[in-house]
């Protein structure tokens, strides 16, 4: 006898799935992967063992079987803009949610079942899943908002997550009243998402904030013109430390800020030699944009080779590694410069084993240890 509240599932379906040996017990019945009931219950069919008018029943057939796994997925394709067609595929194919990766998505779109921008999107609504731990109350808000450091300023594939800041998470999560993990405060989990991103893309997370300039650049530059006079190597020393007589009390608190800010940017570029750049005998102007073009070169090497590891690879002069990279249009003192800003990166990461914490080093180094991780 079929217990109560499975009654609209034809009694034909389970005398199939017994017969082709699957648990009779419903609790372990319900237990087996979804792909896996429905290929028996075809077989079942295909070997006349149930009516084959049951072929056209089956995926009615599985609405009805009350498998949670099922039901998440089912909720999961319905966040994605996608057609029809295209979401029956992807229910035929996959168990659960968790069960959907890069190779089942690239089936799909090879078979033209799937669309690219729905591929892109069903990339993006998974891995906002998991970064979420299943809280899918997450996705949608981060769909909604807007961000200013991703172009078109909304999140269209999974990349674009390398991009938020914990700032950007908080605002998004906020205005989404999402329901935050017990213990945890919207701060704490805005940093956390951040992390987590990090963590699964460690080389983009840095090499893509490694290629910010502030703006403003050149005018910040000309604002402590006067400390530079009185202290050439001032982005290498501990404002505290720095000759400041003479110079006016009342700009003092902004002259500490921009030294603050950068310094931080000469340490994120160890091999770009910013700071040696900063204590030279140039206008602002010309500081400004050869800080930008030497920046560039490292962001012009990593998008010319953006499925390469730059923080595993070996940079030994000769290496077989160094030998793939490509390097369109840089000289040699440019490689030699990118090649010492990429390994600083490296070296860093995996001191700090997160490419967040590296980051946070890189930034706070002090001139002794940035030699080291330069030239050692």
């Amino acid at each position: 006898m079929i217990p109560s509240g499975v009654s609209k599932i034809p009694v034909e379906a389970f005398y199939g799935w017994f017969r082709k040996s699957l648990p009779a017990d419903l609790n372990k019945l319900w237990a087996q992967p979804v792909v896996m009931l429905r290929t028996t219950l075809k077989s079942a069919i295909a070997e006349n063992i149930i009516p084959a008018r049951f072929v056209e029943q089956v995926e009615n057939i599985f609405d009805k079987i009350p498998h949670p796994q099922r039901q998440d997925l089912k909720s999961l394709v319905a966040r994605v803009p996608m057609s029809q067609a295209a979401a029956s595929a992807l229910l035929l194919l996959a168990d659960d949610a968790s069960s959907i990766n890069d190779d089942l998505i690239s089936k799909l779109v090879v078979e033209g079942s799937l669309k690219k921008s729905e591929a892109n999107d069903l990339g993006l609504t998974l891995a906002l899943r998991r970064l979420a731990d299943g809280n899918m109350d997450v996705i949608q808000p981060l769909k909604d908002a807007s961000f200013d450091g991703i172009k078109g300023g909304k999140l269209r594939q999974v990349r674009d997550l390398i991009a938020l800041e914990p700032e950007d998470w908080h605002s998004a999560l906020e205005a989404g009243q999402v329901v935050l993990p017990e213990g945890m405060d919207m701060t704490g989990y805005a940093r956390e998402l951040t992390g987590r991103v990090a963590r699964l893309f460690p080389t983009d997370f840095l090499l893509r904030r490694a290629g910010q300039v502030p703006d403003g650049l050149q005018e910040q530059l000309a604002k402590v013109k006067a400390l530079f006079a009185k202290n050439p190597e001032a982005f290498s020393q501990p404002f505290e430390g720095l000759e400041l007589e003479g110079l006016p009390a009342s700009e003092l608190a902004a002259i500490r800020e921009i030294h603050t800010r950068l310094s931080r940017l000469a340490n994120l570029h160890p091999g770009l030699e910013l700071h040696e750049l900063f204590a030279k005998d140039l206008s602002p102007m010309k500081k400004a944009r050869e800080v930008e073009r030497r920046i560039g070169l490292t962001q012009k090497t990593y998008q010319m080779n953006p499925d390469l590891d730059f923080l595993s690879i070996d940079y030994y002069p000769d290496s077989e590694d160094l030998k793939v990279i490509k390097l369109d249009g840089l000289g040699e003192d440019e490689q030699r410069m990118v090649f010492a800003d990429l390994r600083a990166y490296q070296r860093v990461y995996h001191i700090a084993g997160d490419a967040q914490d590296a980051r946070s080093m890189l930034g706070g180094l002090r001139f002794r240890v940035r030699r080291c991780v330069r030239k050692c």
